[in-house]
């Protein structure tokens, strides 16, 4: 039997005849002494299956199905077994076991959550509550799938390409779907503060997914600007194991590029500044240079220029797996040379580069970074401040 300390709080019986007028019963308690006398003849201790907590129940409540007092969870109401022992509901009013016994009407039982149309609604085919999400809140949660939808269809919509790929709503809509099965599968969140939470999200997706598609690389670029790496300390460069070779300015510190990746198959050696692995790292811009004798038969010196650069081209294409966007024709000490706006993959990610023919030799200057473009004012002094020395 419970010791009278323990408070025991009402459930709310989901049967109508049960409530109101007829509803379970409620004890309060002053300094561990029961303080009113309550309306049932006897009520029963039951336990929570969700929370563990214990509630108090009338006689004519057994076997139905409540609502948990403590966390709103439905579940049928049978006796606990340690507190199977049913207490009366004559309890006097006073401070002391011999005090006079006044009676007084309980309020009634506000329901911890709304009841269903009957028991069975909220019950498994196994007799035992279940508490999954709702159909609506599953559907709810998929809603963020019609992101990569909408960018099928936008350019048709609206005529404007936009700067990311396909992988940018396809990554955003699978992230959001996740968190909404999190929410809706929740433990202790009532339907309506999951509902409440999954609309918050489907309607944050749907307007990141619509600014990612509208943006802009003059706006990438003027953040850039304002919170990316501030004034760069730009220093002559030439290359250490053919310093006469050519020379031109490059920010930060640098180092020998592993691999072929700038132009794969000619031979070029070269230099890249090391990357900021700070939490400016998106914003950061990545300088590449190198040179080199590529072999006769990969692009001889009796090419013409015109096959001679479609080779270059192709090369540089290969060595970052991207599409060139824009070309157009450059030269520096009367030598030729071509300019690649090259697009990666991800479909925010720019390299800009610039090849140069000397003779048997080769030339690649190269700026890559998300959103770069090919007038940026460290995009020209970088190519501005290159020059070929004597062989």
């Amino acid at each position: 039997m419970p010791s009278p300390q323990e408070r025991h709080t009402e459930c709310a019986c989901y049967t109508p005849g049960l409530q109101g007028k007829t509803g379970p019963a409620r004890i309060e308690y002053d300094s561990g002494v029961p303080a009113l006398l309550v309306r049932e003849p006897m009520s029963h201790a039951v336990r929570c299956p969700s929370c563990r907590n214990l509630s108090r129940v009338g006689a004519d409540a057994l076997g139905r199905l409540v609502a948990c007092p403590h966390c709103g969870r439905p579940f049928p109401a049978t006796p606990d077994g340690e507190l199977s022992t049913p207490t009366t509901s004559l309890s006097p009013k006073g401070g002391g076991r011999g005090g006079p016994t006044v009676a007084r009407r309980a309020r009634p039982a506000v329901p911890a959550v709304a009841p269903p149309e009957d028991d069975s609604a909220a019950l498994g085919l196994d007799g035992h509550a279940h508490h999954g999400p709702a159909t609506g809140l599953v559907g709810l949660a998929l809603l963020p799938l019609g992101i990569p939808l909408l960018w099928l269809v936008g350019p048709a919509l609206t005529g404007i390409e936009p700067i990311f790929s396909f992988a940018a709503p396809v990554a955003l809509a699978a992230g959001l779907c996740g968190l909404g099965f999190g929410v809706a599968y929740a433990h202790g969140w009532t339907l309506a503060t999951r509902v409440k939470a999954t609309i918050a999200l489907v309607m944050v997706g749907y307007f990141t997914g619509g600014s990612l598609y509208f943006l802009k690389k003059e706006w990438a670029e003027s953040i850039r600007r304002h919170v990316g790496p501030g004034d760069l300390k730009w220093k002559e460069f030439t290359p250490p194991h053919e310093p006469r070779a050519y020379r031109v300015n490059l920010p930060g510190k640098w180092a020998e590029a592993a691999g072929d990746g700038l132009m794969p198959g000619w031979g070029l050696r070269a230099y890249r500044t090391a990357r900021d692995k700070g939490a400016q790292a998106a914003l950061d811009v990545a300088y590449e240079v190198g040179h080199g004798t590529p072999s006769a038969t990969v692009a001889g010196p009796e090419l013409a220029d015109e096959v001679w650069f479609t080779r270059a081209r192709e090369a540089v294409c290969r060595g970052c797996g991207g599409e060139v966007a824009r070309e157009r024709e450059v030269g520096t000490q009367a030598r030729p040379g071509r300019e690649y706006v090259v697009a990666l993959p991800d479909g925010a990610t720019n390299r800009i580069v610039r090849v140069y023919r000397a003779g048997d030799r080769a030339f690649c200057l190269c700026v890559e970074g998300a959103f770069v473009t090919d007038d940026a004012k460290y995009v020209e002094r970088f190519f501005g401040s290159f020059q070929i020395g004597p062989k």
